[in-house]
């Protein structure tokens, strides 16, 4: 006898209790009672929603579309996430100016300028891509340019790379033009140095002459002072001689004792 608190799924083929099933149709057109268990609906409903959008999702007894509310009940939160995810995209992705990115981080956005304006950058992963060609961002090309390059891959050259090379070419002359500049303010300098060198050593030899011009300045003034100093001497030497040839005149020795007396008179 069949337990009327019971039943069996129809996907597995356990018997389980029935607050073990949704216990209401999945969705509001189905003319069913869910035959399946609340573990196989989820079984069902992840593999259905995994990789696409919610609109292919049905119910597996009928066919009915599920709803998003019975999507979002039954489902894993994470694919339930992605799906919701992919549905947005797919919305966005029938406008003219959405583009996926084609660097591989799997979001697309919507670039309002479209081709007009055809750098585009990446909101997920940070980088630049082209609206026009679908690829990583040409820096050195415009598009009509990465056309021409696409063609002609190796003898094509940009404006921004011509302009680079004369840029290259100009940065070489510029230091060519630097190194012989250096070189001809060193060899000045060298020769403003030499110049100041010979100056110095002019200035310094003018110096030694002058202090050998006082020196010997010094030394006459000596000289002639140590001569007019013995001339002084000689001359007051003179005069005392003189003196005393003068006072000898009128001085005699007495014959007995030898003393000097002046003699006043007589012989």
């Amino acid at each position: 006898m069949s337990n009327p608190q019971r039943a069996v799924c129809t996907a597995c083929l356990e018997d389980k209790p029935l607050a073990d099933f949704p216990g209401t149709t999945l969705t509001r057109n189905c003319a069913h009672p869910s035959s399946l268990c609340l573990e196989c609906v989820t079984s069902y409903i992840n593999s259905q929603i995994q990789g696409t959008t919610p609109e292919h999702t049905r119910c597996p007894e009928c066919e009915e579309q599920l709803d998003y509310d019975a999507i979002r009940l039954f489902a894993n939160p994470e694919l339930f996430n992605l799906s919701q995810r992919l549905a947005i995209d797919s919305l966005i992705s029938k406008q003219p100016s959405f583009v996926w990115c084609p660097l591989g981080c799997g979001t697309g956005q919507v670039h309002p300028s479209g081709a007009d304006q055809p750098l585009v950058y990446c909101l997920r992963c940070g980088r630049h891509f082209c609206f026009r060609h679908r690829a990583a961002w040409h820096s050195d090309y415009t598009c009509d340019e990465y056309d021409a390059f696409l063609a002609n891959t190796r003898g094509f050259r940009s404006r921004a790379q011509i302009r680079r090379e004369e840029d290259r070419a100009g940065e070489r002359a510029y230091r060519r033009y630097r190194q012989q500049l250096d070189k001809a303010e060193a060899r000045i300098a060298q020769s403003l140095l030499r110049t100041a060198k010979a100056k110095e050593a002019r200035r310094r030899a003018k110096q030694r002459r002058r202090e050998e011009e006082r020196r010997r300045q010094a030394e006459e003034r000596a000289r002639r002072d140590e001569e007019r100093r013995a001339r002084e001497a000689l001359e007051i030497q003179a005069r005392i001689k003189e003196e005393e040839r003068k006072t000898n005149r009128f001085l005699m020795s007495c014959p007995h004792c030898g003393i000097p007396n002046v003699k006043i008179s007589g012989w």
